[in-house]
């Protein structure tokens, strides 16, 4: 909750890519600063904590992981079937 009268504060509505529907900025009381600045620092700011992404990183291993796993499953199962003929 924001307390008192003398805030400057800001507010940025995210375009459909960004993962925030909107974003408030709230300048300290004695902070000097037109309202240019405070967008080009919000804008900034949301710009470095990236688009929402829904193939992470993560995920690209958790693939890879299951693909390794899935060829080298196939592999021992091949030379255990050769083994027994």
């Amino acid at each position: 909750m924001i307390k008192g009268v003398n805030r400057n504060v800001i507010e940025v509505k995210a375009d459909k890519k960004s993962r925030f529907e909107r974003v408030y900025f709230v300048m300290k009381k004695n902070a000097l600063s037109d309202r240019s600045d405070m967008l080009k620092e919000a804008n900034s700011i949301i710009g470095t904590s990236g688009s929402y992404n829904h193939f992470s990183s993560k995920g690209a291993y958790v693939l890879l992981g299951l693909l390794i796993g899935s060829v080298l499953s196939s592999v021992v199962w091949l030379i255990v079937l050769c083994a027994a003929f």
